[in-house]
């Protein structure tokens, strides 16, 4: 044992994963006093199955993995970065029981199928002992991994209204900028010939009623100037 109860075993990707003296006791208290040695196995497997899928997204997002605790109560997958949202903490928070989910088809097709006695009794721990304790992780409140887990879809659908509204602001204004630039340039046609004293038909233009006539009324006061001039 070391660091104040812990028992690092083993390193995953130079982070360490470290058990806790209270670990074989709640091992006792969940098989009943009884000395099973493979269920043993079987929820040591799970817990670390689940945390190795929690860590496995951390490093997904590029995030350090400071250290994987496992104890009588569980495990933590202890992880530390800057701007971490929480829309990458609801996606980690699945990853335990989407790695767990990976072990059901092992309990629920191998175990039946197998004749030694220790075996059966670990890979049956893979079935509904694994689907129990999926469940329990999903619960939508905290410490549990529901407490952050189903904050992923509310958080999905405020990122689609974000979207959106940012989508519906671009959309109108490309659409400004294309009535500008047709302004723009029946504005410059017509005075183009203003400047060669063309009569311009404002039906061609496809210009607002009050810029229409402002021009309108440009051209014709350019017109009377030339012919006082000459």
């Amino acid at each position: 044992m070391s660091d104040r109860g812990w028992w690092t075993i083993f390193r995953w990707k130079g982070s360490p994963v470290r058990l806790h003296w209270s670990l074989p006791l709640s091992w006792v208290l969940l098989t009943r006093f009884s000395f099973v040695p493979a269920a043993w196995l079987g929820l040591f497997v799970l817990v670390l199955v689940h945390e190795l899928g929690h860590a496995t997204l951390v490093r997904r997002y590029r995030i350090e993995v400071t250290n994987i605790d496992i104890h009588g109560l569980g495990g933590e997958c202890r992880f530390r970065g800057e701007d971490v949202s929480p829309w990458t903490v609801s996606v980690i928070a699945w990853g335990g029981v989407l790695a767990q989910a990976l072990l059901l088809p092992v309990g629920f097709l191998l175990a039946p199928r197998v004749g030694n006695p220790f075996l059966v009794v670990l890979l049956s721990t893979f079935a509904w002992t694994n689907l129990m304790m999926m469940a329990l992780n999903l619960t939508p409140i905290r410490p549990f991994d529901g407490g952050d887990a189903w904050r992923l879809f509310g958080l999905w659908r405020e990122s689609r209204r974000e979207l959106n509204s940012y989508l519906r602001a671009r959309n109108a204004m490309q659409r400004q900028r294309a009535r500008t630039a047709r302004v723009t340039e029946d504005a410059g046609k017509l005075l183009r010939r203003v400047e060669r004293l063309d009569e311009v038909p404002q039906a061609d233009l496809e210009l607002p009623d009050e810029v229409a006539e402002q021009l309108d009324r440009a051209m014709k006061r350019a017109l009377a100037e030339h012919k006082e001039k000459k």
